[in-house]
């Protein structure tokens, strides 16, 4: 972001606030569909933010979708779904809104086949307020396989 932010190309600095722009608006689009739980609303802004992401990537030359993240993507819009990477980009974490729990199960299984970690997050009107994760993929002594934390985050 800071090659294209602090460029003097002056193409360079119209892209980057328009990006900045579009982004303000496809974050209240999606807040908005969050809220109202508007299905087509929320996926239309993860698409579109991940498509503006993706533009900001190729503009300053840096990969922010690796690989794993692109099976990510993929896996969710087998199962009917947008998903994107979140923070900064370059491999770490991705999401995708899930509106039928049906779906949970099948999401996991592929992300899990992709070698993608999923964590449980429930979210509220502040944000993530409950997180499950494993901790333990070793196999225990009680035959059980993993080792599951759920934690309540406190958002005053």
């Amino acid at each position: 972001v800071n090659k294209i932010k602090n460029s003097e190309n002056p193409d360079d600095l119209k892209f980057y606030n328009d990006f900045l722009l579009a982004t303000k608006k496809v974050v209240e689009i999606f807040i908005e569909g969050i809220k109202n739980g508007k299905r087509e609303q929320i996926n239309r802004a993860i698409a579109i933010n991940r498509n503006l992401l993706k533009e900001l990537a190729n503009r300053s030359n840096v990969e922010m979708e690796t690989q794993g993240l692109k099976y990510l993507v993929g896996a969710a819009k087998k199962l009917g779904l947008e998903a994107k990477f979140s923070g900064a980009g370059g491999g770490d974490c991705g999401y995708a809104v899930l509106f039928d729990k049906d779906i949970e199960p099948k999401l996991k299984d592929l992300w899990t086949k992709y070698g993608i970690e999923p964590l449980d997050l429930k979210i509220n009107d502040l944000g993530v307020c409950e997180i499950s994760f494993i901790t333990d993929k070793k196999e225990k002594s009680d035959g059980t396989s993993n080792n599951t934390v759920k934690k309540s985050l406190d958002k005053k």
